[in-house]
């Protein structure tokens, strides 16, 4: 018997290989860099949360009426905020300390007081620390000032 002259692949077998090899990896690769680009925006997200976290618990004693805008620096950003009405002022009453509602002060010094609150939105910018814009937020805060008494007038 004579061997077959045939041995190996030819041509056009290693062409159709290379075909099925590639449109089987051109999806895994895109759906590799996909993977890759959501993955780079979570954690981009999950750390202005955390930047976000930090932030807030400056603001709770932020008043709008004393300062209705500003900028603090911190080591790994900045941010500044502006202040916006949204309602117009109204006057309240606050209870002495230790009172019940409806019911006098127990002793008379202690008067219940009359506030000015105005709702605003403080609408936050955060830059990095050279200066580049990187997120904002907006929140709803009080604003108070103590409305004029009698003996001020």
């Amino acid at each position: 018997m004579r061997p077959s002259a045939q041995s190996g692949f030819t041509l056009l077998e290693s062409m159709v290989t290379l075909s099925i090899l590639a449109s089987t990896l051109i999806p895994l690769y895109m759906l590799f860099g996909t993977n890759i680009t959501t993955l780079l925006r979570v954690a981009d997200i999950n750390e202005q949360t955390l930047v976000t976290q930090e932030i807030l618990p400056m603001l709770s004693h932020l008043n709008p009426v004393e300062k209705p805008s500003g900028s603090k620096e911190l080591s790994s950003f900045k941010f500044s905020w502006d202040a916006q009405p949204l309602t117009p002022e109204s006057a309240i009453v606050t209870q002495s300390p230790g009172s019940q509602p409806g019911q006098p002060p127990e002793n008379s010094k202690q008067e219940p007081s009359v506030q000015r609150v105005q709702l605003y939105k403080v609408t936050i910018n955060v830059t990095t620390p050279e200066g580049k814009d990187w997120f904002s937020f907006s929140v709803r805060q009080l604003g108070w000032t103590p409305a004029p008494t009698e003996e001020t007038i």
